[in-house]
């Protein structure tokens, strides 16, 4: 994977300073998210000239991937929260 700390994914997030590598992944993210996969030969083309590769192209797809089904299957199956877990997440 890419290797985000928290720092660069709140940055990717909100657009703030980004810099420009990540802020080319964020717009590839979100263009492949907005339309559904539709991908322009000139957005592609943005993202590898900011210095990634196809290999990195498709570890997004990947990634968008996994995280369709992951929400498909929770909101198909509703399963409980694990509320200590969550508890934990929200103190750090």
């Amino acid at each position: 994977m890419f290797g985000n700390d928290c720092l660069y994914s709140n940055e990717i997030r909100t657009d703030i300073a980004a810099p420009s590598k990540y802020a080319a992944l964020s717009k590839l993210t979100r263009t492949l998210i907005e339309k559904r996969g539709g991908l322009g030969s000139v957005e592609k083309r943005e993202f590898l000239d900011a210095g990634y590769d196809e290999s990195r192209l498709l570890e997004v797809v990947a990634v968008l991937a996994a995280s369709t089904i992951t929400n498909y299957t929770v909101n198909i199956t509703q399963p409980p929260l694990d509320y200590i877990s969550a508890a934990r997440l929200a103190a750090r």
